[in-house]
Order: C-alpha cells, then structure tokens, then sequence
C-alpha cells in the first residue's frame, strides 16, 4: 500500500508471504519455520522518526510469534542500525502481542523486526498483523 515494499527473510508459502503481516487480517499472516533466519521488513515512501511497531498474533493456536528479538532502520537497506529491542512476550492468539517504541530522532526508510526467540514450541512462527506508526520526514 501506498508505495511501500515489504520482504523477509523467508516464507511457508505463497499464502503466507510477508505482505500478508500488513494486510489487516489475523486469519492468514506472514509465517516462517522456526528453524530458519525470521526477520521481516517495510521499505517505506519516507525516513520515518519515532518509530512504533504493533504486532498482532494470528487467530490460530497452532503457531508461535515473536517473543524476544529487535528492530533495525536503514536508509539504504544495506547498513543497519538496533534501534529497539523486545524480550519476554508471551503467547497470544489473534491478539496484541506487543508494541515496540523504538524512540529514535534520526530518520529511517527501511524497518527490520528480527525475531531471536519464539513464543511457543510449534514448527512455525507467524505474525498475524503489524503495523507502524511514526513521524515521517518529507523531501
């Protein structure tokens, strides 16, 4: 939407691809073997400051979500700076799992949520819905 890109790491399937996390549906959503890297991000139209991210879970109990990990910004998409972190969330279905602040002052293009540990011993990890929220820096 509105010009945005959005990628991962990797995916189940075509009907859980990475878009599906910004779709405003918690009954699909972005999923990805546990095993694997599990990062997620949104190439934005503008740098964005005050960067929220809100994460929802998908409406089943057969997956996990985030429970520990952090989030990078980029301008390029190549040079990465944290910018927040999470720990600790715990098992949600097709809820709020949590809300990120990541509080920075300078601007960021691209978002990147890294997922270092899972909610739930199940083979696949899933976010249902997120969105961000923030201040964008126009040209």
């Amino acid at each position: 939407q509105y010009g945005v890109q959005v990628s991962a790491s990797a995916w189940r399937s075509s009907a859980y691809a990475p878009f599906k996390a910004w779709n405003y549906d918690l009954t699909n959503g972005w999923q990805v073997l546990v095993s694997a890297t599990k990062w997620i991000q949104i190439e934005l139209d503008y740098p964005f400051t005050e960067i929220s991210l809100y994460l929802y879970s998908q409406n089943t109990s057969s997956v996990s979500h985030p429970k520990t990990g952090y989030v990078e910004g980029s301008m390029d998409g190549n040079s990465w700076t944290q910018i927040a972190t999470f720990e600790d969330w715990e098992k949600v279905t097709g809820g709020l799992i949590g809300i990120i602040n990541c509080e920075n002052d300078v601007g960021y293009k691209y978002v990147r949520l890294t997922t270092t540990a899972v909610s739930a011993n199940t083979e696949y990890m899933s976010i249902g819905y997120m969105y961000l929220t923030g201040r964008p820096i126009y040209d």
